[in-house]
């Protein structure tokens, strides 16, 4: 706070004249009163022994309570490597991170990574799991790992992410796999194809949670940063790791960084309906890493066992004829239309019937060609669920049929001999 002091020394018959409280206000004539001044402007009086400026504050968010919301600053990091000098090809090992990071350890077996024009170059050849680890950083939920990647092509294995040790397969891993495939190696385990990668530029980011992490990538038909995978184990400390999976790997890596400030995604809305049963209610306020989500009320549905479960009313009967009754010759149904292939046929069936007196009898040729039956429901609209259930049988074991909806067939079924029932839901 800055404090503005004015003192008058008049030496007049009361000399000398000093001056240390302004709580009489302006007015002052012949100074004969020590709490008066003359004028004043943009000063504020109102403490005693003090004068204060007026003027307003010309700073914005001055005590910085919640974020530094009208301020800029610098981004620090915990590790950030640019690869600033060169190192020719088995020099990489024992260096520092440039400019933060501490030592990198390498291992390179055959003499093929490099630095070199401001990023790290893997050149073909190396030996599978060869590659660079950072020193260990405390699990911490929110802290991330920021990798600039550029593979030459879609053949090699790229291995990006959190190890927790300093050789072999990264623990936690996204993965550049062979043939333009994305995968995820969540804890150590099984990889999950979550997508497709060309050679070209891609940035990585993996967010630690308490438990497990979550995956980013921008680059390719990626054009904003998306969400590939979160996983949900694993809660050791983390090694910025990157190596390869195999002789064939030919990429460069640039602007390996694990910023201080720490960032958690906030869901739009979450729920793991654990609650009383009863009525669903609303999503929870707490996401699953702490964050803080808003509630939104559900529609439709109610808990039972930590389940929300959803329960459709049963609509009337569409199909007209459902039990292919009406017939206007022995191989045409009034109500159905007939499709074959072949010399495949469908047939009106009179003595094996599972109710009412007739069933439709398909003949499949030799060739197997298709027969089949179908009705047009123009009464079901769009986004509608339906439901159909049927019974069937076959004249051997090992013939299969199946329900259709449009071009979405549903699973092959295999009666035997007996009569069997079947449901099949599909939606419009």
């Amino acid at each position: 706070m800055l404090h503005k002091y004015k003192y008058k020394y008049s030496y007049a018959a009361s000399s000398p004249w000093t001056q240390s409280n302004w709580a009489g206000g302006s007015g002052q004539t012949s100074w004969s009163d020590i709490t008066k001044f003359s004028t004043s402007t943009n000063v504020t009086t109102s403490t005693p022994n003090q004068i204060t400026l007026a003027s307003a504050e010309k700073f914005s968010n001055t005590t910085f309570d919640t974020d530094l919301t009208s301020w800029t600053g610098t981004q620090s990091y915990t590790l950030d490597d640019e690869f600033t000098t060169n190192r020719s090809a088995g020099a990489v090992n024992g260096t520092s991170a440039e400019p933060t990071g501490g030592t990198r350890t390498v291992t390179d077996t055959g003499s093929k990574i490099s630095i070199a024009s401001s990023a790290l170059t893997f050149a073909t050849g190396e030996t599978t799991n060869d590659g660079l680890w950072y020193t260990s950083l405390a699990r911490g939920a929110g802290k991330t790992l920021f990798q600039k990647i550029v593979p030459s092509d879609t053949n090699g294995i790229i291995n990006i992410g959190w190890d927790t040790n300093t050789s072999g397969a990264i623990n936690d891993r996204l993965v550049f796999a062979a043939a333009g495939v994305l995968q995820i190696v969540p804890n150590g385990g099984s990889a999950i194809a979550v997508g497709t990668y060309t050679a070209t530029t891609y940035y990585i980011a993996g967010v630690m949670r308490s438990t497990g992490f979550y995956w980013y990538i921008k680059g390719g038909a990626f054009t904003n940063w998306s969400l590939l995978w979160q996983s949900a184990s694993g809660t050791a400390a983390g090694i910025p790791s990157l190596n390869v999976g195999s002789t064939t790997s030919v990429f460069t890596a640039d602007d390996i960084r694990v910023p201080t400030t720490t960032w958690m995604p906030t869901p739009l809305a979450y729920d793991s309906f654990t609650r009383a049963d009863g009525a669903i209610g609303s999503t929870e306020t707490t996401g699953p890493d702490s964050q803080t989500t808003s509630s939104l009320a559900w529609t439709g549905g109610a808990i039972s066992s930590n389940t929300n479960v959803i329960t459709p009313t049963l609509g009337s009967e569409l199909l007209t004829d459902g039990g292919l009754e009406n017939w206007t010759s022995a191989t045409n149904l009034t109500s159905w239309t007939e499709q074959i292939a072949g010399t495949s046929t469908v047939n009106q069936e009179s003595s094996t019937i599972h109710g009412g007196t007739y069933s439709v009898r398909e003949d499949i040729d030799a060739s197997n060609n298709f027969g089949q039956i179908f009705q047009a429901l123009t009464n079901f609209g769009i986004g509608n669920y339906g439901s159909v259930t049927y019974w069937a049988r076959s004249s051997a074991t090992g013939k299969t049929l199946s329900f259709a909806q449009n071009s979405n067939s549903g699973p092959a079924r295999n009666p035997g001999t007996t009569w069997t029932q079947y449901t099949d839901t599909f939606r419009s």
